[in-house]
């Protein structure tokens, strides 16, 4: 029997060293794991702080694309219109002015009753 009380005696005595290192080692991990568990909040914070600036970079890429469409389209008007000027320069340039033709009728005219004159006065 005395062989039980020393397996009792035994195995009670391993439990409470069981239980004691136990609560040692939790004791020394503790800072670990606050440490662990505060190294994970600072991660996720600048996580989210990388998606905030992530999501605000693409907002300012969004509207410099579309700044630049318009300033491109403006740009492309005003060539468009520089193109379209200097067209209607040169049809303005082929035209011959009124006061021009006007002047060559006179000519024609005053040749014709020149010729008239002379016309009637050989006969």
């Amino acid at each position: 029997m005395l062989i039980v009380y020393l397996s009792i005696a035994l195995v009670v005595g391993s439990l409470i060293y069981l239980g004691y290192s136990a609560f040692t080692t939790l004791k020394e991990a503790k800072p670990a794991i606050n440490n662990l568990s505060q190294s994970a909040t600072r991660v996720q914070q600048q996580t989210e702080s990388i998606r905030t600036e992530k999501d605000e970079l693409t907002a300012n890429q969004q509207q410099l694309i579309a700044d630049i469409q318009q300033k491109k389209a403006a740009v492309n008007s005003a060539i468009k219109a520089v193109k379209e000027t200097t067209q209607s320069f040169k049809k303005l340039v082929k035209i011959k002015p009124i006061a021009h033709l006007q002047r060559k009728d006179r000519e024609q005219l005053l040749n014709w009753e020149i010729r008239k004159r002379s016309f009637k006065s050989q006969y």
